[in-house]
């Protein structure tokens, strides 16, 4: 593993010094699938964080998609707070298609957005996601 090694020695050390730890995690599959590979490596850089649930709020999921082949990398809320950002994202060499499946809460709206939350283009059908794409979605006004 050159995880630490500067083997090019420009403006640093050959090696770096002094303990470290590294930890892998490896994975066996019949055929590679792009979205199974990317969905390993979220779930082991990215641990969900435990916390008490409250008992009023229903235990329905926010959001799915009807989609194995596409994944949800980030989901926070817009800077105006007047809607919630996603981003997915399709690991894959083909373009995909998903559909955004809302749980307990649905946006009336939702746009495509910019990486600056600007509001794009109405979203009406099913979304398609081009080859190793990302595509941000702002989702407003939810009921």
């Amino acid at each position: 593993s050159y995880v630490m090694n500067n083997y090019w020695e420009t403006n640093y050390k050959a090696s770096q010094e002094g303990p470290v730890t590294f930890r892998y995690s490896m994975t066996a599959h019949p055929d590679f699938n792009p979205a199974d590979a990317e969905r390993f490596a979220i779930e082991r850089s990215q641990p969900l964080i435990v916390l008490p649930s409250d008992k009023t709020i229903p235990s329905l999921s926010f959001l799915k998609l009807d989609s194995s082949d596409v994944l949800v990398t980030s989901m926070k809320p817009s800077k105006d707070g007047q809607a919630i950002l996603l981003r997915l994202y399709n690991p894959g060499e083909k373009t995909e298609s998903a559909r955004l499946i809302w749980g307990w809460k649905k946006p009336a709206s939702l746009y495509k957005s910019s990486p600056f939350e600007e509001k794009g283009q109405e979203i009406l059908e099913t979304l398609r996601i081009p080859a190793f794409g990302i595509l941000t979605l702002r989702a407003e006004n939810f009921k």
